[in-house]
């Protein structure tokens, strides 16, 4: 079975709604593309964070986004990869320097 058929057919058994589905699929497809369609099973932890920083740096995607995503990619490596100790640290947001009104 190829791998978003699986990845399709783990999201309906564990009840996840259409419009998740179709997000889950597009950060999985989107994270395959960036990496020149290596399949995942052959990407690392390091592959992931190199991803979502791209996402927050360059295409300047929100909290909200780089969490569904990193949902997705876990999703992906936990369930449809079968890796259950697969573990990512939730992405720190990069530390923005004193507003210069502030400074004392």
């Amino acid at each position: 079975m190829k791998l978003l058929q699986q990845l399709e057919k783990n999201l309906l058994d564990e009840g996840y709604s259409p419009r998740s589905r179709h997000q889950y699929r597009k950060w999985i497809v989107a994270f395959i593309r960036f990496h020149y369609l290596r399949h995942p099973s052959e990407l690392s932890e390091w592959h992931i964070r190199l991803y979502l920083l791209h996402l927050s740096c360059y295409r300047k995607c929100g909290r909200y986004q780089i969490r569904q995503c990193t949902s997705a990619l876990l999703f992906l490596y936990r369930r449809v990869l079968d890796l259950p100790d697969f573990y990512l640290p939730e992405p720190q947001p990069p530390e923005q320097p004193p507003h210069p009104a502030f400074d004392s």
